[in-house]
């Protein structure tokens, strides 16, 4: 009985095959034609010869390579199985890989792009048994358009140049969208999957750009409606109106609803919800409402889009840039150059002056207190309910949480509310004068960095694993500067420059190449170690070899990073792999957890 199982035009080109059984006698139960179980005796002479072809082969493609797995024969010929060898053919030359038990191994030196047929063999003490029935896979790497990690966990999606979706990492609250909960041990799928249309139907397409707000994603579809799958919480996170996880998207309903939402042009999440841009320069919002964070006037979740008020609760709010979240709120910078915040206010992150929650905007108000805060031009927050925004002078005002020093103005906030509920001005480097010269700024995990006109970056607030770049672990005291201090170059000589753009502990520069400084315990600053850095470290190569280049963005999630790439529109990615983030075939769970260097993220 032959049984060929997949499709070799499916994802990865993964193939599975059950080799050639002779079944001598099958039990049948549970209606006419339904096998439930089958029994093969060996014979006397059997007991003592070559074991069969080994079952299940899976071959899936990875940069110059194929990762190659299966499970073993059914007969081992009568004694213990002690070496496979995997055979992988172009129809003129081969290459093989051995394993002295182990059923999986990487074959390497392969042509990107070119299709193998691969075999494998199992042997015991009487010699090499038959060979599999052939699976066929390609060397290759993904294809893709940007990615976007995962809000609050460990995985990646990407948009592909088509408009479609697929995602790869943890996967347990149905986050991967294709129709599975990853409920194994490893919780993921180490390989991207294929995104599915709404409701399992066909494949997502249309796709102009992803959020994700915890173990979840969104999808801004280009016709401006909204799809959303994995973690939904009794709250209603997917905006569907349900309060059940969905391992494939689902539509977002419209305002209270009714129908489905629209005229969206951009999306941002709290970790508990979302909240959607219209192109009206109004917000919907939905899902988790604790704090007032759903913006119309009330402290309830909601499952479905809800329109934030005005100001103050008068009207509706209009004229919004854009929106950003922090923790369990949002912030709107309005075309006036003002800004409007709702949600938890516990720490002053509503800059309005209180220390309150609120369910409406509330304006936020000038420096120190003085007036209504304008002129401004972007807004970030980082973890831990604090805010900055960067003005048209160049300079940043910050408000909310300050205990690590985040807020840059020289003050650790260690009593009372641990934080300022008006705005304060960062200093300069030192604690001299003020920050100037800011073009863009990145909050992340108590600390916040600011790329600079002149190239270089400034970080403050917390720094016990290195995250501020200027070569000082800060375990002592506050753990972290109150004021900016300046980042300085690989190897602690000068100081970092020539910067285009930043992520969370890590820098694009001009050359094409990144350098990354902080944690690094599960290999995250892809520089072929294992601990945290406090100066930059250059980003190897695919491998460990060289250096990473020719890089077009870099994207974080929660224990590592995955950089695109322009030329090739391919993604390598570096860090924790435990539930499959790194999208190599691979689950990380021995060691450290993952790769101090980049791999290639398999390919569709």
């Amino acid at each position: 009985m032959n049984r060929l199982l997949g499709d070799n035009g499916g994802w990865g080109r993964r193939v599975r095959v059950w080799a050639v059984i002779p079944v001598v006698a099958a039990c049948l139960v549970g209606g006419a034609g339904s096998v439930v179980a089958s029994v093969v005796w060996p014979t006397a002479a059997e007991a003592a010869s070559v074991p069969g072809p080994p079952r299940w082969v899976e071959a899936g493609g990875l940069s110059g390579g194929l990762s190659v797995s299966w499970l073993a024969p059914d007969s081992n010929g009568g004694s213990p199985i002690i070496a496979y060898k995997v055979v992988a053919s172009d129809g003129m030359t081969k290459s093989k890989c051995k394993t002295s038990g182990a059923a999986s191994c990487v074959v390497s030196g392969l042509s990107i792009g070119q299709v193998y047929s691969v075999t494998v063999m199992a042997r015991n003490t009487s010699g090499w048994g038959p060979a599999s029935p052939p699976v066929t896979a390609a060397a290759e790497v993904m294809d893709a358009a940007s990615v976007i990690g995962q809000g609050a966990g460990a995985g990646y999606c990407a948009v592909t140049p088509a408009g479609g979706v697929d995602c790869w990492g943890r996967g347990a609250n149905g986050q991967l969208g294709n129709g599975v909960f990853y409920r194994h041990a490893s919780g993921g799928s180490a390989v991207p999957v294929t995104v599915e249309g709404v409701g399992g139907v066909g494949t997502l397409g249309g796709v102009a750009s992803l959020a994700s707000s915890g173990e979840n994603f969104c999808a801004l579809l280009t016709s401006g409606g909204v799809d959303c799958w994995g973690f939904n919480g009794s709250y209603g996170n997917l905006g569907d109106g349900a309060t059940t996880d969905s391992a494939v998207p689902e539509e977002v309903v419209g305002v209270g609803g009714s129908g489905a939402l629209s005229g969206v042009t951009a999306l941002a999440g709290d970790g508990e919800g979302y909240c959607a841009l219209l192109t009206s320069g109004g917000v919907d919002c939905w899902g988790y409402g604790e704090y007032g964070e759903i913006g119309d006037g009330s402290f309830t979740d909601s499952d479905v889009p809800e329109m934030v008020e005005g100001v103050g609760g008068t009207g509706t709010l209009a004229g919004v840039e854009s929106i950003v979240g922090f923790g369990n709120g949002y912030c709107a910078l309005l075309n006036s150059g003002q800004v409007a915040c709702w949600g938890e206010g516990t720490f002053g992150s509503l800059g309005d002056g209180s220390f309150s929650d609120s369910a409406m905007p509330m304006l936020v108000e000038g420096a120190d207190g003085t007036g209504t805060l304008a002129g401004v031009v972007y807004l970030t927050s980082g973890y831990g309910e604090s805010e900055c925004a960067l003005l048209t002078s160049g300079g940043l005002l910050c408000w909310g949480r300050g205990d690590y020093g985040q807020l840059g103005d020289g003050t650790f906030y260690t009593s009372g509310n641990l934080g300022s509920a008006v705005p304060v001005a960062v200093e300069g480097v030192g604690g001299t004068g003020t920050l100037n010269g800011v073009t863009t700024i990145v909050g992340y995990a108590f600390t916040f960095c600011a790329l600079l006109t002149s190239s270089g970056v400034d970080c403050w607030g917390a720094g016990e694993d290195g995250q501020l770049g200027d070569g000082t672990f800060y375990t002592s005291g506050n753990l972290g500067s109150a004021v900016p201090v300046t980042v300085e170059a690989v190897g602690g000589t000068g100081t970092l420059g020539r910067v285009v753009s930043l992520t969370q502990g890590c820098a694009l520069l001009t050359s094409g190449a990144a350098d990354c400084w902080g944690r690094g315990a599960n290999g995250q600053l892809g520089n072929g170690a294992f601990d945290d850095s406090a100066a930059p470290v250059i980003v190897k190569g695919l491998g460990g070899s060289g250096t990473l280049t020719d890089i077009t963005s870099i994207i974080s999630a929660a224990t590592g990073y995955c950089a695109t790439f322009a030329s090739s529109g391919t993604v390598n990615c570096w860090g924790g792999g435990g539930t499959g983030e790194l999208g190599d075939g691979i689950f990380y769970t021995t060691g450290n957890g993952g790769s101090p260097v980049p791999v290639a993220t398999e390919g569709p």
